[in-house]
C-alpha cells in the first residue's frame, strides 16, 4: 500500500513516514468521481471510496468529465492564462455571477459586492485581514482628526480666558503655573496615552476551534496552539469566543473596549472624555466549523455574532472556503442560519478539482476602492482558473440549482446511515454533526479506555488517524479525523455518492464501533496480525465475537488475555520510560545527535557510553517516539527528542530532569502511605519540609527546579498573554509570578500597562533582567517581595494567579481573599491552573496532582473544585476557557 522506497527523499520525508505509521501511507495513481485508485504489490489497481475529496474541494468529484472537457477546450483555444495589468473581463464575469447568487442567498440581500481574487483560501483570508485593517485605520484617522481639532479649540478657549481646565483622573497638575500650563500637561498625557493605543495592532475575533488557514495572518485566526503559537509575534492577536455560548459574546467583547482620550470645552470647562477606539479589527466566522467536528452555527449564535459586529463597528467576515459552493445544500452555508456577512471568502470547489482559485467578496458599503491596487497576486484571476470557475458556477446553478438539491438529499441519506450506527452504539458514538455533505461522527472519549492502545492513542490525539487507517486497510474507504480532540471522522464526498457507497460506509463504521465497544485496540495498529488480509464482514464479525468471549471469560475469573497482561505490565514498568528519557538527557544524547543521522556506535563514542547498552537505550526511547530509527540502523531526531536539547527554543530539558530527580523515585514507592494519611511524606523521609530542604541541602536540585520553572513558564507565557484581555486595564499584578516571564510578556504586548511582580524575596531578587533597574521594562514594573499567604499589598486592575493555588482549599481561599482586600470592586482576578478532570491533559494533571501530594501535601483541583474556591473567596466567575491542552483560565471579578 505504501509507495516503494527509492533514492534520497527531499520532500515530505517526515510526513510520509508518519502517514505510513498510522496506515495511511498510500500513493494514489488515478481518480474519478468518488473513487481513488492505487496499484498494489501485484500491479493490480485497487479502488478506494474517497470521503475526503480534497478536504471538501470536490463537490463534482475527481476529474469531472464535463469540467475536464471544458478545460481541454480552454487550452485548445490558447486562452491567455497570464496577462497581468490588462483588461480581464473573465474576472468581472465571475464577480457578476457571484454577485447574483449572493443577493439571492444572503438574508435581506441588497447592495453590490466587489471581488478580489486570490490563489488559495488562506490568501483570501489574508486579503480580508488587510482590508479590515484598512477600514479600521480609516476609522482611527477620523477619530484622531476630531481629537486634534478639539485640542486646538481647547487651546483657543483657554488662551482667550473663556475656559478653565477641570481636575481629572489622568494627570495631576503639580507645579502648573496657570490654566494654559494645566491644559498642555493634560494634552501631553492624553497624547502619550493615545499614541500608545494607536500603535497597538488590532485584535481580531474568531470562534474557538476555528480554522482559517496557515499563512502569517490567517494562522493567528486558527486556534490550534501547535500551529499558531510559534508565530504569534508575526501578526495581530485573536480573541477566541465560544460558539455554544452566544449570550457570553457581548460580555467578552465588552472587555476589549478601550477609549481614546479627547478634550472637550463644555460651558467654559475643559473636560476629558473617552471616545470608543476601534480596537477590534474583524470577526471571522465559519458557518460550519470543520476543525470543530463539522459543527454548524446555531441561529442564536449567528444573531449574536451579527449584533457584536454591529455594536463595535467591525466587519463580519464569513469564511465559506470549506462550506460554500453548494456542499451544504445551498451555495452559502451561512444562509441556513441567517448569518449576514460584510465580507465573504470562497475557494476549494470553485477550482473544479483541477485549478487553484479563491475570491474575497466585499459589500460595496465597506469596500475601499484603493484596495484594488494595494493587493495583487501574480497567479490570481488567471485565464485558465477563471474559465474553470465560470464552468463550476454554471454547473451549480443549472436546472434551477439541481446540484444543491442533490447535495442536500445525499447528505440526508448519508447522515441517516451514520445516525443509525450511532443509535446502535450509544456507548461508542457521542454524536453525528454536520449538514449536507459536511458530516462527522464524534466518538466517545477513549482516554480512560480499558485497552492500553486505545488509551495511549486517544491521549496523544492519534486515535482518529488509526481509525482512518483501519477503515482504509480493511474496507478500502478513505476518511480522515477532524475535531479538536482528534476523535471525530469526517465525511465530505461529492454529490455523486451512491446508495452502495453509503451502505459500505455504514458497514465500515459499524466495524470501527465494534472494535471500540470491545476495546480491541491492537486491531487498530497497522502492523497488527490482520495487516494485508482481506476481511469480509462475516469474518470480522466472527473475530470480534471471539474477542468478546475472551473478555467475558476474563471477567468471570479465567486466564487474562495476553493484551490485558501486557498492558498492565507496561504500566508496572513505566518507570523504565521515565528512566530512559532521563538517561538520554544526562548522557547528552539530544545534543550529540545533530541533523544528520548517526549510528548507535557513533553516538556511544560522542557521549562516552557502551555501544551495546546505548543501542538498548535507544530501542526503548524510539518506542516512545523519542528519536526514530531509520532502516539503515541510524537514528534521527523527532519533535520529542529535539525538545530535550538545551538549545531548542521550546526546550523542556530541565522540566524532564526535575520530574525525574533521583530523590523522587523513593517517594513514589510510599504513595500508598500518602493515600492512607492524606498528607505528604517528604518531611518524614528527609526531616525537613520540602522547600526548606531543597534550597539548603540540594543546591543542584534547586538549580534544576528554578530552570524547570522558567522553561514551564516560558512555554505558556505567550499564549497566556494572547488570551488575557487587558483593554481597560492600566495595571496588572502577577501574584507568585516567579521570575516574571508572564508579566514581562504582558508588558511587552501592552505598552500602556504597568505591572507588579509579587513573590518571595529570594525569588524576586532573581527576577527577569528586563524587570530589574536598567532593564527595558524596569520603569513600568515594581518588584514586591513578600508572602501572598500573609498579605498582598498592591492595588491593580488585574491580578494573575498562575499555578499557585495548589495547597488545600482553605489556603487557596486565603490567598484570593488577601488579594481582594487590596483590590477595588470590579478588579479582575485571573486564575490559570491545571484541571484534573477536564481536557486532554487530565493524565498529566493527575500525575502532577499525586506528586504534589507526596512532596508538599498539595493538590491539583477539579474544575468544580477550583470554581468552588473562587466562589468561597467571594469572587464572581465570568468565564472558564482552555489555555492549551493542560491549562485552563478562570476569569473572575471582585464584586462591587
Amino acid at each position: 500500500m505504501s509507495s516503494p522506497a527509492g533514492g534520497p527523499v527531499f520532500a515530505d520525508r517526515v510526513l510520509n513516514d508518519w502517514l505510513s505509521s498510522v496506515g495511511l501511507g498510500i500513493e494514489y495513481s488515478r481518480a474519478e468521481a468518488n473513487t481513488l485508485y492505487y496499484v498494489d504489490e501485484d500491479g493490480q489497481e485497487v479502488p478506494v471510496l474517497d470521503h475526503v475529496c480534497g478536504f471538501g474541494s470536490l463537490i463534482f468529484g475527481h476529474n469531472n468529465p464535463d469540467i475536464v472537457a471544458h478545460a481541454k477546450t480552454v487550452l485548445d483555444r490558447q486562452v491567455p492564462v497570464y496577462a497581468q495589468l490588462s483588461h480581464q473581463s473573465h474576472a468581472n464575469d465571475i464577480a457578476a455571477a457571484l454577485h447574483a447568487i449572493l443577493r439571492r442567498e444572503i438574508p435581506g440581500g441588497d447592495g453590490d459586492y466587489a471581488a478580489i481574487f486570490a490563489n488559495s483560501g488562506a490568501e483570501a483570508v489574508e486579503i480580508c485581514v488587510k482590508h479590515a485593517e484598512l477600514e479600521r485605520r480609516a476609522r482611527v484617522a477620523k477619530l484622531t482628526d476630531e481629537t486634534s481639532r478639539n485640542a486646538e479649540e481647547a487651546r483657543e478657549a483657554v488662551g482667550a480666558g473663556r475656559a478653565t481646565v477641570a481636575e481629572n483622573p489622568y494627570v495631576r497638575f503639580d507645579g502648573a503655573s496657570g490654566e494654559s500650563d494645566r491644559l498642555e500637561q493634560l494634552l501631553a498625557e492624553a497624547g502619550r496615552r493615545n499614541a500608545e493605543l494607536i500603535a497597538r495592532g488590532p485584535v481580531h475575533l474568531a470562534l474557538e476551534n476555528a480554522f482559517h488557514g496557515k499563512l502569517v495572518a490567517s494562522i493567528q485566526l486558527t486556534q490550534n496552539p501547535h500551529w499558531r503559537l510559534p508565530f504569534t509575534s508575526l501578526a495581530s492577536s485573536t480573541r477566541f469566543l465560544r460558539a455554544d455560548r452566544p449570550d457570553e459574546m457581548k460580555a467578552a467583547v465588552e472587555e476589549l473596549r478601550t477609549g481614546l482620550l479627547d478634550v472637550l470645552v463644555d460651558e467654559g470647562v475643559v473636560t476629558v472624555v473617552e471616545r470608543d477606539f476601534p480596537l477590534v479589527g474583524a470577526f471571522f466566522v465559519e458557518p460550519v466549523q470543520g476543525a470543530n467536528g463539522m459543527r454548524p452555527l446555531t441561529e442564536a449564535a449567528a444573531r449574536e455574532i451579527r449584533a457584536v459586529c454591529d455594536a463595535v463597528g467591525c466587519p463580519l467576515i464569513v469564511d465559506e472556503i470549506h462550506s460554500g459552493m453548494g456542499r451544504t445544500g445551498a451555495f452559502l452555508a451561512s444562509s441556513h442560519m441567517g448569518l449576514r456577512g460584510d465580507y465573504y471568502t470562497l475557494a476549494k470547489s470553485i477550482g473544479g478539482g483541477i485549478a487553484k482559485n479563491a475570491v474575497a467578496l466585499f459589500h460595496r458599503d465597506r469596500f475601499r476602492p484603493e484596495f484594488e491596487v494595494m493587493h495583487s497576486s501574480t497567479f490570481a484571476k488567471d485565464g485558465f482558473s477563471a474559465a474553470i470557475a465560470l464552468k463550476v458556477l454554471e454547473m451549480l446553478e443549472a436546472d434551477d440549482g439541481r446540484a444543491y438539491r442533490i447535495a442536500a438529499e445525499r447528505g440526508d441519506r448519508l447522515k441517516g446511515a451514520l445516525t443509525a450506527v450511532a443509535a446502535d452504539f450509544p456507548d461508542v458514538v457521542d454524536a453525528v454533526h454536520g449538514i449536507g455533505l459536511m458530516l462527522a461522527v464524534e466518538f466517545k472519549d477513549q482516554t480512560r479506555a480499558s485497552s492500553e492502545p486505545l488509551r495511549e492513542k486517544a491521549a496523544s490525539g492519534m486515535l482518529g488517524y488509526l481509525i482512518a487507517g483501519l477503515i482504509l486497510r480493511e474496507h478500502r474507504i478513505r476518511v480522515l479525523p477532524v475535531g479538536p480532540a482528534g476523535n471525530s471522522v469526517r465525511f465530505e464526498p461529492s454529490i455523486y455518492l451512491t446508495d452502495a457507497d453509503i451502505a459500505r460506509t455504514e458497514n465500515a463504521l459499524r466495524d470501527v464501533c465494534t472494535i471500540l465497544r470491545d476495546q480491541d485496540g491492537h486491531r487498530l495498529t497497522p502492523d497488527s496480525p490482520h495487516e494485508g488480509e482481506e476481511h469480509g464482514a462475516e469474518r470480522a464479525h466472527e473475530e470480534d465475537e471471539l474477542e468478546r468471549q475472551k473478555g467475558s471469560s476474563t471477567m468471570s475469573g479465567a486466564i487474562p488475555t495476553e493484551s490485558l497482561v501486557s498492558g498492565l505490565m507496561e504500566h508496572a514498568l513505566s518507570a523504565a520510560c521515565a528512566a530512559s528519557v532521563r538517561a538520554a538527557v544526562t548522557l547528552g544524547l539530544p545534543e550529540a545527535l545533530g541533523e544528520a543521522p548517526a549510528t548507535a556506535d557513533e553516538l556511544a563514542t560522542a557521549v562516552g557510553a557502551d555501544p551495546g547498552a546505548l543501542r538498548r537505550l535507544l530501542r526503548s526511547l524510539t518506542s516512545y517516539g523519542v528519536f526514530a530509527e531509520e532502516g539503515t540502523g541510524s537514528f534521527v531526531h523527532t519533535d520529542k527528542s529535539r525538545a530535550l536539547r538545551e538549545d531548542s527554543p521550546d526546550s523542556i530539558k530541565y522540566l524532564v530532569l526535575w520530574c525525574t530527580e533521583p530523590w523522587l523515585w523513593s517517594l513514589w514507592g510510599d504513595l500508598d502511605e500518602s493515600v492512607r494519611t492524606g498528607g505528604e511524606i517528604f518531611t518524614r523521609t528527609h526531616g525537613r519540609r520540602f522547600y526548606e530542604h531543597l534550597h539548603t541541602r540540594w543546591p543542584e536540585s534547586a538549580r534544576i527546579f528554578n530552570r524547570a520553572m522558567t522553561q514551564q513558564t516560558r512555554l505558556s507565557a505567550t499564549v497566556i498573554a494572547d488570551m488575557l484581555p487587558m483593554s481597560g486595564a492600566g495595571t496588572v499584578a502577577d501574584v507568585g509570578g516567579g521570575q516574571g516571564l508572564v508579566l514581562g510578556t504582558l508588558l511587552e504586548r501592552h505598552p500602556h500597562l504597568r505591572g507588579f511582580l509579587l513573590d518571595l524575596p529570594d525569588v524576586v531578587a532573581n527576577a527577569d533582567a528586563r524587570l530589574h533597574p536598567g532593564g527595558e521594562l524596569a520603569d513600568r514594573v515594581r518588584l514586591v517581595p513578600g508572602d501572598c499567604l500573609e498579605e498582598i499589598s498592591v492595588e491593580a486592575d488585574v491580578y494573575l494567579f498562575k499555578n499557585i493555588l495548589g495547597a488545600d482549599d482553605d489556603t487557596s481561599v486565603r490567598i484570593l481573599r488577601n488579594a481582594m482586600k487590596a483590590a477595588r470592586p470590579g478588579a479582575r482576578m485571573v486564575i490559570v491552573e491545571n484541571f484534573v478532570d477536564d481536557g486532554p491533559g487530565e493524565r498529566l494533571a493527575s500525575a502532577l496532582d499525586l506528586r504534589m501530594l507526596l512532596v508538599i501535601g498539595g493538590q491539583k483541583h477539579t474544575r468544580a473544585g477550583l470554581l468552588g474556591i473562587a466562589e468561597r473567596a467571594g469572587l464572581t466567575v465570568r468565564d472558564v476557557r482552555p489555555v492549551d491542552s493542560s491549562l485552563h483560565m478562570i476569569e473572575t471579578v471582585v464584586p462591587g
